[in-house]
């Protein structure tokens, strides 16, 4: 098991909010952005990526001062 060898390290893993995917036909899904076409039109936007950066950045942020981690590590 990965966390045995790496005994300082914390995983946290979040799950993505649901939200309607263009791609799926505006279903319901987990995702942390919306997923409009396919790999051909990858440079299409990307609604929602900058909103779950910021959800990443506070969950570690949180993490970090529950674990008593300084900000500048």
């Amino acid at each position: 098991m990965l966390s045995a060898k790496l005994p300082h390290m914390r995983f946290v893993l979040p799950t993505a909010p649901t939200i309607p995917v263009t791609r799926f036909g505006c279903e319901l899904a987990p995702a942390w952005f919306d997923l409009i076409g396919t790999a051909e039109r990858r440079d299409e936007p990307c609604r929602g990526l900058e909103e779950s950066v910021d959800v990443i950045r506070g969950l570690m942020e949180a993490e970090e001062t529950a674990a008593g981690i300084p900000s500048h590590r």
